[in-house]
């Protein structure tokens, strides 16, 4: 695993490769509020490949947006499209783990020339609002940044207290949130605090709608893996009820663990991905 990062037009993100130049190219985009350390158990399983991970602007040790701009879904589209450009792929694979599987969908729907195959890990069609709830969706969004402006970012006094919140609040254990802290966390005067830049909480102002969003899937060509843990999201379950029609090559597979499975079982997690991409 060799630290790398990528200066963008815009913006510059932070990531890692196992530096396998020449060998297939492999993205790797991250969840909500985690970071590319969460692929980190999977790298040793993924050696056919060039492999890439970063972290999404605003997490770990990416650089955060602009005072005047926000964390619009579709600018983070843009940034997977701007990094893919950086590094002259013509052709890729990309693996999304949760908003990152989101993220990944619309880039194949965008790049479908590009783009070779995706796999989604715990993740399924994109979240959405009705349009006659257009209205209440921009207000929740703009009272949301109201809400957290000028608010600090929270502290903990010790790397453990830090790690104990995140179990906490999540489906993983203490090991698997130590290895996305080493990319999370910071030192600061009382301790720790997250790096993750605080506009990543607000709500949306504005999201697809149903038939938006299944547009999109309907333009997606190439071969989609879905993995889903068997004790995975909830939301999950739902959405693969809602949008797998709407794939035109969509494979399905079940995997043990929660929502995070490829951090839980990241060999088996990685074979399924290596199975799926060889045989196409």
């Amino acid at each position: 695993m060799k630290e790398t990062s990528f200066r963008l037009p815009h913006i510059t993100l932070a990531g890692f490769t196992n530096g396998n130049v020449g060998k297939p190219p492999l993205l790797l985009l991250h969840g909500w509020l985690d970071n590319a350390g969460s692929f980190e158990t999977m790298l040793p399983y993924l050696s056919r490949f060039h492999v890439i991970a970063v972290d999404l602007p605003g997490h770990g040790l990416s650089q955060h947006r602009s005072l005047d701009a926000h964390y619009h879904f579709v600018d983070w589209v843009y940034d997977v499209s701007q990094l893919i450009e950086h590094l002259h792929w013509d052709s890729l694979s990309i693996v999304g783990h949760s908003m990152g599987g989101s993220i990944a969908t619309v880039v194949a729907a965008a790049l479908p020339q590009k783009i070779k195959n995706i796999v989604l890990i715990d993740s399924i069609g994109l979240m959405t609002t009705p349009a006659t709830q257009t209205c209440e969706q921009l207000r929740q969004g703009i009272n949301s940044r109201v809400r957290l402006a000028g608010k600090d970012k929270p502290r903990h006094p010790t790397f453990e207290s830090a790690m104990l919140a995140r179990v906490l609040v999540g489906d993983l254990k203490e090991e698997q949130v130590s290895i996305l802290l080493k990319r999370g966390l910071e030192v600061c005067n009382d301790g720790y605090r997250w790096r993750s830049d605080q506009r990543l909480r607000t709500h949306s102002v504005m999201r697809f709608t149903f038939e938006q969003a299944t547009n999109l899937i309907n333009n997606i060509q190439c071969p989609v893996l879905m993995i889903e843990g068997d004790k995975g999201a909830k939301m999950v379950k739902r959405n693969r009820e809602l949008y797998q029609a709407h794939f035109a090559d969509l494979h399905c597979n079940h995997m043990p663990g929660g929502h995070h499975c490829h951090m839980e079982y990241p060999e088996t997690a990685a074979q399924l991905v290596n199975d799926f991409i060889a045989m196409r």
